[in-house]
Order: C-alpha cells, then sequence, then structure tokens
C-alpha cells in the first residue's frame, strides 16, 4: 500500500489544483504512454552478458520494465493514479504490461507484471515467462478467446460498446470482469 501523501506537498495526489484540472480537461481516452527514445544500451547488454543465469532469459524489455516502474514509483508517483468521483487517487499497485503473441492464432495479448517497482529485472523476466506458459495451457487459450469475445461486435456498434464499457469502468468505476 502506498504511503499516504504529505498534506504540504503541492504534487500530492489529492489537492485542490489536480480537482480543478479533473473538472476542466477531459478524461483521457487511454491510459497508455509512448515514448520513443535513443538510449546507448552498451552497459544493460554487458550487464546481461555477465549476469546470465540458467533458466532465466533475461532480456533489454525486462530491464526496461523495471526500470520504467521503479522511475515511475520514486520519480513521478502522481503517474500511477486515477480519478474517482472528482479525486485523483493512487492506485494500490503499479503494474506493467507486456504484449505477447498468442501461441497459435495470429494476434497478440498482454501479460500482466504485478507490482513491478518491488521487483528486481530477473524476476519480472521470471514471471513474463510464466505468463506465456500460462497462454499455452487449455485455461490460458480459453482467456485468450474470452478476451477477443468484443471483436466479434458488428463493426457499426462497436465503437458505441466500447465507449459505453469506457464510461462504466472509467468514468464510474465499475468493476466488469
Amino acid at each position: 500500500m502506498p504511503t499516504p501523501p504529505d498534506p504540504a506537498d503541492p504534487y500530492r495526489h489529492d489537492c485542490p489544483w489536480r480537482r480543478m484540472a479533473a473538472a476542466v480537461v477531459a478524461a483521457p481516452t487511454d491510459a497508455r504512454l509512448s515514448v520513443t527514445v535513443d538510449v546507448d544500451v552498451s552497459e544493460a547488454v554487458a550487464f546481461l552478458e555477465a549476469g546470465r543465469r540458467p533458466g532465466v532469459r533475461l532480456g533489454l524489455v525486462h530491464l526496461v520494465a523495471a526500470a520504467i516502474a521503479r522511475t515511475i514509483d520514486e520519480d513521478v508517483p502522481a503517474m500511477n493514479t486515477y480519478l474517482h468521483r472528482g479525486r485523483v487517487r493512487a492506485k494500490r499497485s503499479l503494474d506493467v504490461l507486456l504484449t505477447a503473441k498468442v501461441p497459435g492464432r495470429d494476434a497478440l495479448t498482454e501479460i500482466r507484471l504485478a507490482a513491478a517497482h518491488t521487483q528486481t529485472a530477473y524476476a519480472l523476466a521470471e514471471a513474463a515467462h510464466a505468463g506465456l506458459r500460462h497462454l499455452r495451457t487449455p485455461q490460458g487459450r480459453r482467456a485468450t478467446k474470452k478476451t477477443y469475445t468484443l471483436a466479434r461486435i458488428p463493426w457499426a456498434v462497436r465503437r458505441p460498446v466500447f465507449k459505453a464499457l469506457r464510461g462504466m469502468t472509467s468514468g464510474l468505476g465499475l468493476a466488469l470482469p
């Protein structure tokens, strides 16, 4: 559980200027953030080569996931918040989603790495590969099929259905399985 924000901190999660911003600015339509940067990864590659462990497939994506999660948690915790009934709330966990190819299909799905800010890159790599192994099980294949249920909605009504679902989950805070 995150520590409660300091009331004197102007960057705390819930404060008057954030409440005003929530009323003035429209809600985001997508919770994803995409960034393109050029980074010298020679030290990271050297770390990967020096730290190879049997049975663990550690890659740059796991190092980046760990770095991003820690950076958000330590330097920009306000990014890990959500708006609920006009108040900014801190999320209970900082999760990272990795995209993975669905085995046997021409489709993509996501693997959730829970509490990524508290885990090492090795632990994230192990969790990612456990998620991939789960996708290959019968239960994982059934879950993936359920994920694509909404894609079978006719295109003419798909967008209104998605907007309604987004309004129910993001706007009203309802949890839909």
